[in-house]
């Protein structure tokens, strides 16, 4: 049976055809040179490791990671869970996945952005010294991310970061540009496709959804009196033509400062397990997330709602139960091999799950509807299947009420 290092060899393939056979070989004795430099340098990274210097591993290069690690490691700092160190963060330039979201964390932590600067420190602490690792807030493979445990300890807290005024207004420039009214309110809406990263797409295309499963969303959005901002880059798909949606992926507008301020000004953020969603959600912006994936993902915030994708075994057609998936390691899978090789199938949701889901959102922020006695018991039942050692456990965000109503056979 194939493991997940199958997929991780294929991608190591495509990158040997990508790089060219000398450029190969080139970046591996890089990285030969680089451990004997670190070798040469010990003695000062182990005097800096006992004066107390710490590299914090957030991995920059990603907007999910961007938003959460920092984010995760500021809650943890004013909630008195860190050791005092002298802690540092490295973010060479062309490996910052939005520039502007970076000056706002510059405001909080010692950050290294000259890329030579950042080379010597980061195999200074390549292993051992000076580094503290913090793979386990989000990028866990294994066990519960940390940051649903300190997202649940911070709980309603107001968040950590906040538009600056300057931000502010070039919020309300932007909209007047896209064509949004004064006065005027919006979604965010992102669908995960797979132009952004084909390199690793291998081990990402579970992931994906087509922006059409969000229509009647938007439409109903529209309806209520909203606009649609469709999120993301240029390599996806254009969006839906309807008057009311804002296709700013394909804007000339876009940039990472438009990123930023539409993220944090929206009512509400409609997305799935891709990262930008997080981009919201640091502001204190409430998700609804749908087509989550590995099952045990739950949005991070205790204002945020999911809904998972089903698992439909390929030989009888027929969808597994939560508790069974729960009582396997299949709630954890985070590689399509993993899934083809169980036999099961990551089935998306609807549209019109998506849509009860945006609904249920709208409710909470609009018309402060509460969740029915009923409806909280529904939502218990999925909480309850989660194990320590799931990825999900211990988040403060709840499941979908419309969707567990219609699959309550499937948690049970």
């Amino acid at each position: 049976m194939r493991n997940v290092y199958y997929s991780y060899f294929q991608i190591a393939l495509m990158k040997y055809r990508s790089y060219g056979f000398y450029l190969f070989i080139l970046k591996g004795l890089k990285i030969i040179f680089i451990n004997i430099f670190w070798a040469l340098l010990s003695p000062i990274a182990i005097s800096g490791h006992l004066i107390g210097f710490r590299r914090v591993t957030v991995f920059t290069d990603r907007i999910g990671h961007l938003a959460a690690e920092f984010d995760c490691f500021k809650k943890m700092k004013l909630l008195g869970l860190l050791p005092k160190r002298r802690w540092f963060f490295l973010a060479p330039k062309k490996r910052v996945a939005n520039c502007h979201l970076l000056s706002y964390w510059q405001e909080h932590f010692q950050i290294f952005v000259n890329p030579a600067l950042c080379g010597f420190l980061r195999i200074l602490s390549l292993r051992y010294f000076m580094v503290y690792c913090i793979d386990d807030f989000i990028l866990t493979n294994s066990g519960a991310a940390r940051y649903y445990q300190i997202n649940s300890a911070w709980g309603v807290q107001k968040p950590v970061l906040s538009l600056r005024e300057s931000d502010r207004n070039y919020l309300e420039e932007l909209l007047r540009e896209l064509g949004i009214p004064e006065g005027g309110w919006y979604v965010c809406f992102h669908n995960r496709e797979a132009g952004y990263s084909p390199i690793d797409e291998i081990i990402h295309s579970h992931r994906n959804t087509a922006i059409e499963d969000m229509v009647p969303a938007m439409q109903y959005v529209i309806e209520s009196g909203g606009w649609c901002v469709r999120m993301g880059d240029p390599s996806m798909s254009q969006g839906p033509e309807i008057k009311g949606v804002v296709d700013y992926a394909h804007s000339y507008l876009r940039s990472p400062r438009g990123d930023v301020v539409l993220a944090a000004g929206a009512k509400y953020f409609v997305g799935n397990s891709s990262g930008i969603w997080i981009l919201s959600s640091i502001f204190g912006v409430p998700c609804a997330l749908a087509n989550m994936i590995p099952v045990s993902t739950l949005g991070y915030s205790p204002f945020d709602l999911s809904i998972p994708k089903l698992l439909r075994e390929i030989s009888s057609g027929n969808y597994l139960k939560y508790p069974y998936i729960f009582s396997q390691q299949m709630a954890d899978y985070r590689d399509p091999i993993q899934y083809e090789d169980a036999g099961v199938m990551p089935v998306a949701n609807t549209p019109d799950e998506i849509l009860d889901l945006v609904k249920e959102m709208h409710e909470r922020i609009f018309d402060f509807v509460e969740s029915t006695e009923l409806e909280e018991r529904l939502k218990r039942l999925y909480s309850t299947l989660f194990k320590k050692n799931n990825y999900g456990y211990g988040a403060g965000g709840s499941i979908g009420k419309a969707f567990v109503q219609k699959h309550n056979h499937l948690f049970l």
